[in-house]
């Protein structure tokens, strides 16, 4: 069973679905229908636009943006904090738990011996 049979067995039978065929010929429909054929609506967007030569409803308000929001360097800032302080506050506590497993590792080294692993720790517990 491959890929390409796969794929031939699907599109075979896609036709046969009724809901498929159904949907695929309204849709045929509704695109022959089409009360405005694109070169109407671009006749009658260009006769608009002689008509009304200035149109400032349609333009964008950028020209009044500064700089900082143009650029969205607001966002872009206010998300690198975001990322830093969840950096940070990572990098503090893996540093706490390194220090506390470090800690714990030193105490048990210098308490009774019996983390160091020379058998040290054995003979002292041997001999009391």
């Amino acid at each position: 069973m491959t890929c390409e049979w796969l794929l031939d067995c699907t599109l075979a039978h896609i036709p046969s679905y009724f809901s498929y065929a159904h949907n695929s010929r309204l849709l045929s429909e509704k695109l022959a229908r089409n009360p405005f054929k694109p070169a109407e609506k671009f006749i009658k967007w260009v006769e608009f636009a002689a008509e009304y030569s200035d149109l400032n409803e349609l333009n964008l308000p950028y020209h009044e943006w500064s700089f900082f929001t143009y650029y969205s360097l607001d966002a872009i800032l206010f998300t690198l904090a975001g990322l830093a302080v969840v950096a940070a506050s990572i990098l503090l506590t893996l540093r706490t738990l390194v220090s506390m497993a470090l800690a714990v590792s030193c105490q048990t080294d210098q308490g009774s011996g019996v983390g160091r692993g020379d058998g040290y720790g054995l003979k002292k517990l041997k001999s009391s």
